[in-house]
């Protein structure tokens, strides 16, 4: 019954993620017309509007706290200096490779919108909604996720109820599964 439980709870769980995943990469037919580089820099333009560089630096910045101190609970017996170099040498690595990163990303955009989509967007992230929408995003992300988890957590409650319900019947007549 466990397992039936489990496996329900994988299924709903993997077609959430599944169908949040499936929204965020389907891919965008891009005009044939447009040049690559058309593209790129819209979507170079489009971070920027996005102030992604600014939003990734301070995910960094907050994360790093408990980066340093699992590598402290690793390492009791690190000296101070060695702590700030490890700190240092993660702040001056990040700042050499982000803008390959986001350069990486301008090129996922690129593929997925074309140029004018890419400036409309832009032009959203510019406005008060959008800055807005960007300020408030990680937030309503956490928030949809609680309300997801606890949505499939009653969808599988409720299910695991009706199991329940159908095995003890199916018991009584002497089918379905066998213990």
């Amino acid at each position: 019954m466990k397992l039936i439980l489990g496996a329900v709870g994988l299924i709903l769980a993997a077609s959430i993620s599944g169908a949040t995943l499936a929204a965020q990469v389907a891919p965008k037919a891009a005009a044939q017309t447009e040049t690559g580089d058309a593209r790129m820099a819209a979507a170079r333009d489009l971070l920027v509007a996005m102030q992604a560089k600014e939003m990734f630096k301070a995910q960094f910045e907050a994360s790093l706290p408990k980066q340093m101190a699992n590598i402290a609970r690793e390492y009791p017996d690190m000296s101070p200096s060695t702590r700030k170099l490890i700190e240092t040498t993660f702040r001056e690595e990040t700042d050499r490779s982000l803008d390959s990163l986001l350069n990486d990303f301008a090129g996922l955009y690129a593929k997925r919108f074309s140029v004018d989509e890419l400036k409309t967007i832009a032009t959203f992230h510019r406005t008060k909604a959008g800055t807005k929408l960007r300020n408030e995003s990680e937030q309503i992300q956490r928030e949809l996720s609680g309300l997801a988890n606890t949505w499939s957590l009653e969808v599988v409650r409720k299910i695991s109820k009706r199991l329940q319900e159908q095995l003890r019947e199916d018991r009584k007549k002497g089918t379905g599964f066998s213990s």
